[in-house]
């Protein structure tokens, strides 16, 4: 009797344990923003003329998605970059560049800085896939005109 109470208390724990089926998919509101920080490594290792060489990069920003509306669950965003830095780490070295940085002389973070606050507009299915990407040209525009 003790084993059946044991086997039956078995059988409970794990029926109790077993996976749950759930639906995975944005329920985003009109009007919100919701915020994405992305980071990006990458690392290169090469051997030029006999030497070896190192570079590893980090990109990272900060993303404000402001949902417009939703048609047929897909969703019509404005996006903007609201931050922007990338460091390298090179041979010689390691640089960062941040949009934050205030230092004219400093041209690519002059570059990131232009990129921030652009924005661009993207269609989005309820389960995360891209459908369309519009006016991202813009990101890039803005620096023809600060660097002509």
């Amino acid at each position: 009797m003790k084993t059946f109470f044991q086997i039956l208390l078995t059988l409970l724990v794990l029926a109790s344990c077993a996976p749950e089926k759930v639906k995975l998919e944005l329920n985003l509101n009109p009007g919100e923003v919701y915020k994405q920080r992305l980071t990006s490594k990458m690392s290169v290792s090469q051997t030029i003329n006999g030497r070896k060489s190192f570079m590893g990069m980090t990109v990272s920003g900060l993303m404000a998605y402001k949902v417009l509306g939703v048609q047929d669950s897909v969703y019509q965003m404005q996006v903007v970059y609201q931050h922007l830095t990338m460091k390298m780490d090179l041979p010689n070295g390691v640089r960062e560049f941040s949009s934050e940085k205030k230092d004219t002389t400093d041209i690519f973070s002059t570059l990131l800085a232009v990129m921030k606050n652009n924005p661009f507009y993207v269609k989005m299915d309820r389960f995360g896939k891209i459908l369309e990407v519009k006016n991202i040209d813009s990101l890039f525009v803005n620096m023809f005109v600060k660097f002509p």
